[in-house]
């Protein structure tokens, strides 16, 4: 089916934007959960 052919470079552009998006949504991630801890032990003390 060559209609379902996608040329390697576009392979490689996605795989480059999902790769930083990833980083990007891990970055966030561990920082609600560095705040989050941050606040319960605030209310813990």
């Amino acid at each position: 089916m060559p209609f379902l052919w996608v040329p390697p470079s576009f392979l490689i552009l996605l795989g480059v934007i999902v790769k930083s998006l990833k980083g990007k949504i891990i970055k966030i991630v561990n920082k609600t959960q560095f705040f989050t801890l941050k606040l319960l032990a605030d209310v813990h003390i």
